[in-house]
C-alpha cells in the first residue's frame, strides 16, 4: 500500500488502518523528517518526494512490479505517476486534492492493461443517510478496535480551547504529523 501525503491526518489514518489489515506501508512527504517520525508508528518506507520526480521517486521505491492499493492525499498532479506505480489489478483511493489541482492525466491504455480499479470518496455531497450509514459501519468495524487499542489515532499535539490561534500556527507551519486536537 502507498499512502501520498502520509504525514497529513488522513494519511496517518490509512497508515494505522492499513497496519491493522496487515498491509506493508509506503508512505511519501517532502518532510524526511515527518517519515521518520511515523517509522514507530509502523510505516515500513518512506519516499521523499516533491513536485519534480515524483513518478522517479516512487519507482525506485516500490520497484517494477507496482503496488495493490494507492491512497491518494494529494490530487490530480500526481494521478499520472500514482496510476504508474500500481500492480496488475490494483486499486487507485484519491480522497484529498491538497494540491488544489482537480485535474489529472488518465492513462487509459494503462487502465485496461493492467485492469485498474478508480475510487473516488468524498463526503460532501452524501446525504444526512449516506453519512448515518458510514457511521453505524464504523462503529460496527473500528470501534471494538479502538476501545481495545489495537487501533490507535497518531496526535501530534493538543492544545486547549484558548489556545486556538496557537493550534492554527502550528497546523499552517506545517511541522506537525497526524492530528492536532483542541481540547474544550
Amino acid at each position: 500500500m502507498l499512502i501520498t501525503a502520509v504525514p497529513s491526518g488522513v494519511g496517518v489514518t490509512a497508515l494505522v488502518l492499513g497496519k491493522y489489515l496487515g498491509a506493508q506501508v509506503i508512505g511519501t512527504s517532502r518532510s524526511t523528517d515527518k517519515l521518520e517520525r511515523l517509522k514507530p508508528c509502523g510505516l515500513d518506507a518512506g519516499v521523499v518526494t516533491g513536485s519534480n520526480g515524483f513518478g522517479a521517486a516512487i519507482t525506485s521505491a516500490i520497484g517494477e512490479k507496482g503496488v495493490d492499493m494507492i491512497v491518494d492525499n494529494i490530487g490530480g498532479d500526481v494521478l499520472a505517476p500514482c496510476i504508474e506505480a500500481l500492480a496488475v489489478g490494483g486499486r487507485y483511493v484519491t480522497i484529498g486534492r491538497m494540491s488544489g489541482v482537480l485535474k489529472g492525466e488518465l492513462d487509459v491504455d494503462r487502465l485496461a492493461e493492467r485492469r485498474l480499479h478508480l475510487y473516488g470518496v468524498s463526503n460532501r455531497l452524501r446525504s444526512s443517510a449516506q453519512r448515518a450509514e458510514s457511521m453505524r459501519r464504523f462503529i460496527a468495524d473500528l470501534m471494538p478496535a479502538l476501545s481495545e487499542g489495537r487501533i490507535r489515532p497518531i496526535i501530534d499535539r493538543s492544545f486547549p480551547l484558548a489556545e486556538l490561534a496557537a493550534a492554527q500556527a502550528h497546523v499552517e507551519a506545517d511541522h506537525h504529523v497526524g492530528k492536532v486536537v483542541i481540547r474544550i
